[in-house]
């Protein structure tokens, strides 16, 4: 639950809050399994690392996300699937986007 430290020092959140909103954010980047709540980064393959990332980015609640090299790594099966992800985080939430394309 290292994504939720931020809230839990700066909200007024409680514990079980903000592992609600760690799950709600892992669910809506496609990791809604339980165990990527508790995975390490060396249990995940690097597309879901990466959508565990946006994950973080959500939580904030963020007006625009800045992505540089989001793909980098990724084969270009899952560069789309993120790239498609980013894109319906982009209109679902009302987000601006700067991503910078190798």
């Amino acid at each position: 639950m290292q994504s939720g430290e931020a809230l839990l020092e700066h909200t007024d959140l409680t514990q079980e809050e903000v592992q609600q909103r760690v799950l709600d954010a892992l669910g809506e980047v496609g990791l809604s399994e339980r165990r990527h709540f508790t995975a390490f980064a060396h249990e995940v393959s690097r597309g879901q690392a990466q959508r565990g990332m946006l994950a973080s980015t959500l939580l904030s609640a963020p007006s625009m996300l800045i992505a540089d090299e989001q793909l980098s790594g990724l084969d270009v099966t899952v560069g789309r699937a993120v790239l498609d992800l980013i894109d319906d985080m982009r209109i679902n939430r009302g987000m601006g986007n700067a991503a910078r394309h190798p």
